[in-house]
């Protein structure tokens, strides 16, 4: 049975001493990579089942940043918050690199822009074809759902102009 919290820095700022929370946390690295191995590797076999050959993958991604020490990140509500999403995205892409997959961490922020390049259009026509697959796609299609998509998109499109 697992007991990793969801927010394990979140759970480790509780703790008593920073012993405590230096377990939490080193227990919530370990499942966390744990699981995105599990997921990204049976990602890639119901791919493979499908007739699908996985070659790369995109992680949206903060600016990356360098953390301190743990004591300092405790005591930081904000940074609990960055520290977990630091967790879970190198988790993903740790995974995905297990699995011998090109990753590219995307800027969420401007994903869109990035993108925009990789596709050879504008930021604008690319937004406008995301809304356009809502209808196809259905609910939910959130932001994160579409800047996902359009992450994805983009390294599909550089692979397939590399390969030719």
């Amino acid at each position: 049975m697992d007991c990793t919290p969801a927010q394990p820095y979140h759970r480790a700022a509780r703790s008593s001493d920073l012993a405590s929370a230096e377990a939490v946390i080193k227990q919530a690295h370990a499942e966390a990579h744990r699981r995105a191995r599990e997921a990204i590797s049976a990602a890639i076999a119901d791919s493979l089942r499908r007739g699908y050959n996985v070659r790369c993958a995109a992680v949206l991604a903060s600016q990356p940043r360098i953390l301190p020490a743990l004591e300092a990140i405790l005591a930081s509500h904000p940074l609990l918050h960055t520290a977990e999403g630091e967790l879970f995205r190198a988790a993903l892409a740790g995974a995905c690199r297990q699995e011998r997959l090109a990753v590219t961490l995307c800027p969420e922020k401007d994903v869109f822009e990035q993108s925009s390049r990789s596709l050879m259009t504008n930021s604008a026509a690319v937004r406008r074809r995301v809304a356009l697959m809502a209808r196809t796609v259905g609910a939910p299609w959130t932001a994160d759902h579409k800047a996902a998509f359009v992450a994805g998109w983009s390294q599909l499109a550089d692979y397939i102009r590399q390969s030719l």
